[in-house]
């Protein structure tokens, strides 16, 4: 095999090699859920608050960032004291009931967030969820907001998935208690966003397609001299 055929082999070979990992990334396990149902008794303005994404980080892990929207911030309205019977915490989700929160470890949180001491919460008007996030620094009565973003790991030995996300009661995945435009609480999120894959995915899988092109060219201009 001359060098020319070896180069052209290695180039095919590293443009298939970005093309696939292209595809990988567009096909990356993660859901998305948008804050855009506000308690009607809250206030809040009708509007989309923030996003949830969900990321499957491994087998037994799953990577979850909140990014809010509109100055929107997170509260934990009337909690500084973690009372359970409070109907308000910063960032709930829900998991299935063979999900117990005696097996569910969160950890990595963002700086200002940490365990919530009280599950499940209920969550009023979105119903009750298994799993919580508590704003340590927040204080009463929406003092004390943080910014965010919120991230933070799920994790459970005996192997966790997206498919272990589902609705409360009342058809809800997430929520989030907010301050809005000087009003607070509770926001809920209940549909899932279409998954769109990161503008860096499309540039490899053009760079790869084209590369791929040129090696084509290649071989035929070659064929033809």
């Amino acid at each position: 095999m001359d060098t020319r055929s070896i180069k052209r082999r290695v180039v095919t070979g590293i443009a298939a090699l970005m093309v696939g990992l292209a595809v990988s990334n567009a096909h990356a396990a993660a859901e998305s859920f948008l804050l855009n149902v506000a308690d009607p008794a809250s206030g809040i303005a009708a509007g989309t608050w923030g996003k949830v994404t969900f990321t499957e980080a491994s087998s037994t892990t799953l990577h979850v960032d909140v990014v809010l929207y509109g100055g929107a911030k997170f509260i934990d309205t009337g909690t500084a004291d973690y009372k359970p019977s409070d109907p308000h915490t910063a960032f709930v989700f829900n998991l299935k009931s063979t999900k117990p929160a005696s097996d569910v470890l969160i950890q990595n949180y963002s700086t200002g967030f940490g365990i919530d001491p009280y599950l499940p919460d209920n969550q009023t008007p979105f119903g009750s969820f298994s799993e919580g996030v508590a704003c340590t620094g927040c204080g009463k009565g929406g003092s004390n907001p943080e910014n965010g973003p919120l991230s933070f790991d799920v994790f459970d030995a005996t192997g966790l998935s997206l498919s272990d996300l589902i609705p409360t009661g009342k058809g809800f995945y997430v929520s989030a208690d907010l301050l809005v435009g000087g009003k607070t609480g509770n926001v809920g999120g209940n549909r899932m966003v279409p998954a769109v894959p990161e503008p860096e995915t499309y540039v490899m899988l053009m760079a790869g397609l084209g590369l791929m092109g040129f090696v084509a060219r290649r071989r035929k201009h070659q064929a033809m001299s």
